[in-house]
This record gives C-alpha cells, structure tokens and sequence, in this order.
C-alpha cells in the first residue's frame, strides 16, 4: 500500500537529488492556449504510442495497465505502455533524458522532484479543455482545497497526483481508554495536550523499565518522519523553513517555538524497534498508545498485530495552535514538456480518463490503499464505509504540501539532525537550529 516504504527515499534516490543534479534550469513553459470547455478539442486520428514511467508499485502499475487497455478500446489509434518504474531509477534516466529533449511522454514525479523538474521546463502544463473545463481553477476546483498547492505554479497546474498521503493521529482504543481517557473528549488537538497526557499513559516494570509510551515521535525509520513533521509544525505557525528562493530560515522564531514544542513530547527515543521498513512496529508492539502516520498505517499495523484490528483510532494530527495542519505529500503524473503538441493533448486526456473519474478512484483506492484528492469520490458506496475514510480526506484539506527546493534531501537531512540532537541528545533547540543551518549551506555550497 502507497507510502507505507514510499516515505523512505531510496538510497539511489537520495543520493540523486543532491544540489548539482540537474542542469541549470530554462524557463518554465509557458500555459498553453486551449479552448475553454464549450468549444471543445478535435481528438486526434493519427496513430500515437505514449511511453509512461508508472508507477514503482506492483499493484499499481497492473492498474495502470488495465486502464492503459481500456483506453485503448476506447480510443484504438493510441497504445499507451506504463512500464513500472521504481523512483531512483527514474530520477536517474528523466535527469538525463529530459534535458537532452527525450524521455518518455509521462512519468512520475515524486513531489520533492516538483521543483527541479518546474525550474528545469520539463513540465507541460494541464490542459483546461481536456478536463471539460475553461480555465486552470477549473481543474483545480475538481479536487479537494488545496491539495493542488504542490503541483501549480503562478495558477497554472503542471501535475496530479494518483497518490497522495497525509498524517493523521493513530490511536490504540483499547490502551487510551483504559488510562481512562474518552475517545469523544480527550483527542489531544495540540502537541501540549500530547504531551500533557505521557504521564497519564507511560507505564514501567517492576525494574522501572518503561514498557509503555503515550506517544513518541519516530527517529529511527529514516529522517523524513522528522523532517516532514517539523515543516509542518513551523508553517502551522506561520513561518517556513525554506524562502521562495529556497534560502533555509532554520533559525526564524516559528523554527526555534516549533522544536522548543517537539521537545516537550520527548520520552525516550532509544527504546524503539521502529525501523525504515516497519516504522509503526512501535505502535503494532502497543508500546505507543498514539502514534501517526496515513491511514494505510492502520492496516499495516494491523498485519503487524491481528490483535489491534477494530481497535485504532484515526484523527486529525495535532498541532501547535490547534488548526488543522499535518503534511502531505505526493506522487504525480507530469506530461513531458518535450513531446509534440497532438501528443500533450492524449497524454493529459490520458491522465483525466485515469485521475478526474470517480469510478477509478475508487478502484484505485480499493486495489492499492491510495488516497487521491479528486472531490467526493470517498463518498461512493463502494468505499463509504471504510473507517475513517473521510477523516483522510478533511486531514488533505488542512495539511501542508513539503518545502519548495531544489536541495530537498540536504534539507531533510539538515531538519532530522537538528531534532534528533534536541530529542537524543537534549540540545537546545536555537542552537540545534543553527547548527543545522550552517549544515545545510555547506552542503548546497553557500
């Protein structure tokens, strides 16, 4: 199911969206002229084979597949092949092959890639028409708000996402009610009530050995758990940790307020089993009453512990001042900004037949756990009554897209440094921040 390992850069991957990875960057192209939706598009006649960079997912790309097939009976002079494509390598093969004016006609883009791929003009604009509407907002008005904000630039859209998670709280119903807290009043909305309810949840040995945490933030399954999470708590408050020119702002009052919070919910980090391929084993183990993560993080832990099946809580992630505002990320379908203009128009009605269809959402949702933003599509009968469904869909609405920059990985590394230190090690956050800054202009070169 997307983003269980999804949220764990490849080591490949990683090692290829440090600074330097791309050539300097041409003009984004510009949005193309269509006609609006009443005047409509001559389909082509002409026989078109589209290449696709699909999904890196087994499951997925049969789906792809299987659509790929029945838009070729309904269009029979367009083959399009979705070859299953895990993210490194195809980081590698687009860096190289789409400045050079080749590459294939989709692909996917992973959304830390957003920015290098936009400033690089590799992108090719949606195209209004295609989707029945006359303008950009009009396709932006057929998802959920704001969760286009990573794949639009200066109002026009340049990607959608088939796939895009977000964090919610989970909670062990059986553990937090039996602390005697109610799972109608004592959600905590804030990271202070989180950790204000520790002491209410941990419980020791007869060795004073902790066997139980009320919640723990995740440091050992790889540094987007921190990363992300960190972002999302400083624009919660209002701040950034990256300008528009992707200048990092580490050391800004939101940063130092936002660690100095995370700080307040430390534990003990060292005693974890959480790990990059099983980062809610924590939470499976029920030593973690709460804990976060998308809603595929229910069922994952439920394989991980039959016994917690009927017994997790999924809700809003808290925050600091109480609004709505987890992350989200995403993986995309981009159009190659190189390809002819009779191609652009069958790739992005490609992705319209795929994407912007109720119908498919849902047999995406139902094949592969994915949630998309596409409006209302959760509330088919078919998928209606999964728990906690809609939930996911309110936490999309209030989250934060990731931090527009080139350098994400120097970024991430430099943000799981800086709370690692304040969670293991007990620094002061305005320090940990500033070291962590200086960390990152070393390794973007400034």
């Amino acid at each position: 199911m997307r983003h269980t390992w999804h949220s764990s850069m490849p080591l490949a991957l990683m090692a290829a969206l440090v600074i330097g990875a791309c050539t300097s960057p041409a003009a984004p192209p510009a949005p193309q002229a269509t006609p609006g939706a009443g005047a409509g598009l001559t389909y082509p006649t002409e026989q078109i084979s589209l290449t696709m960079f699909g999904s890196d997912e087994q499951p997925s790309n049969d789906l792809e597949k299987k659509w790929a097939a029945e838009y070729h009976q309904l269009h029979p002079n367009v083959t399009v092949d979705p070859q299953l494509t895990p993210l490194g390598p195809a980081y590698d093969k687009l860096t190289v092959q789409l400045p050079a004016g080749s590459g294939p006609d989709l692909f996917t883009v992973y959304e830390p890639w957003i920015e290098t791929f936009y400033q690089a003009g590799w992108l090719a604009p949606a195209i209004p028409g295609v989707f029945g509407v006359g303008d950009q907002k009009g396709i932006m008005d057929l998802y959920v708000p704001n969760s286009l904000d990573a794949m639009t630039r200066d109002g026009t859209v340049y990607l959608l996402p088939f796939s895009q998670p977000s964090w919610g709280l989970l909670i062990n119903n059986r553990k937090f009610t039996a602390a005697g807290l109610s799972l109608e009043k004592d959600i905590p909305k804030t990271w202070d009530q989180v950790a204000a309810l520790q002491d209410r949840l941990k419980q020791v040995d007869a060795n004073g050995r902790i066997i139980q945490k009320g919640f723990e933030f995740r440091y050992t399954a790889g540094p987007h758990w921190m990363a992300m999470l960190f972002s999302a708590m400083v624009q919660d408050l209002g701040g950034k940790v990256v300008d528009d020119q992707g200048n990092p702002l580490f050391t800004s009052p939101q940063a130092v307020q936002a660690l100095t919070a995370w700080k307040k919910t430390v534990v003990a980090p060292q005693i974890s089993k959480n790990v990059q391929p099983s980062p809610y084993q924590d939470f499976a183990d029920e030593q973690d009453v709460m804990s976060y993560g998308g809603l595929n993080a229910v069922s994952f832990a439920i394989r991980l512990n039959p016994a917690l099946k009927d017994n997790i809580t999924f809700a809003e992630l808290p925050t600091i001042t109480g609004k709505p505002g987890s992350i989200k990320y995403s993986f995309n379908y981009a159009v190659n900004a190189n390809i002819s203009d009779v191609k652009k128009l069958v790739a992005w009605d490609y992705i319209k037949f795929t994407l912007a269809d109720r119908a498919r959402a849902v047999e995406h949702f139902r094949s592969t756990g994915s949630i998309q933003p596409l409006k209302d599509w959760y509330k088919d009968p078919a998928v209606a009554s999964t728990p906690f469904l809609e939930t996911a869909i309110k936490v999309i609405e209030g989250a934060y897209p990731l931090p527009r920059t080139r350098n994400y990985n120097a970024l991430q590394e430099a943000l799981a440094n800086a709370v690692s230190r304040v969670a293991l090690n007990n620094a002061d956050p305005a320090e940990s921040l500033a070291a962590a800054q200086a960390e990152y202009n070393t390794a973007v070169g400034k």
